[in-house]
């Protein structure tokens, strides 16, 4: 057998495939000398032998090498299948956040489960879209509400949660009553 050099091996679907369920996926693998291929995991554990290989793959994110040992002139490929659960949830804190005019402040996104590279974007009650990732940062210069909405997707089911933003005017004054109490001998006093 003869090998051109620097022949790369070819992993067939060459995308990342994503599953909502724990089903059989098989990879196919083309290079010269294809029943010599032999497929591990980054760890180098043996997975299989050929230019084929059924998995059923674990949840989160895996990893298929395909590479013929021994021969340095064949490049191997790596094929990813990612296995996320049928359900994501996502919950914003603080909620409600309170904030003075021009102070800037953050809400924080957890995501359930966490490790399986879901999507996060922010929006506004307008739809627009105002950031990406667990933390959003915020500033107003006018006192009021706003609503900030997390969304995330994992591929295969979506969630969101909506946090409220309180903006206080600087110029908020806290005023107790009654402001002055005159007591002729200790007795307990409601202020507001």
């Amino acid at each position: 057998i003869v090998i051109a050099d620097s022949t790369k091996i070819e992993i067939q679907p060459d995308t990342m495939v994503v599953l909502c369920q724990a089903e059989e996926v098989c990879l196919t693998a083309t290079a010269p000398a294809a029943e010599c291929i032999v497929w591990t995991t980054p760890a180098g554990d043996t997975l299989g032998l050929g230019a084929e290989l059924c998995i059923i793959p674990e949840v989160g994110l895996n990893t298929y090498i395909a590479s013929i040992p021994g021969l340095d002139c064949i490049i191997p490929d790596t094929a990813y299948v990612k296995l996320v659960p049928d359900s994501v949830m996502v919950s914003v804190s603080p909620d409600p956040l309170k904030l003075c005019v021009g102070d800037t402040a953050c809400l924080t996104a957890s995501v359930s489960p966490s490790d399986l590279m879901a999507s996060l974007r922010w929006f506004d009650l307008s739809g627009m879209e105002v950031g990406t990732g667990s933390e959003l940062c915020v500033s107003h210069d006018a006192p009021g509400e706003y609503q900030y909405i997390a969304m995330v997707d994992n591929g295969c089911s979506m969630d969101s949660d909506t946090a409220t933003v309180i903006v206080i005017a600087d110029s908020t004054k806290i005023e107790i009553v009654p402001d002055s109490v005159v007591l002729c001998q200790p007795e307990e006093v409601c202020l507001r």
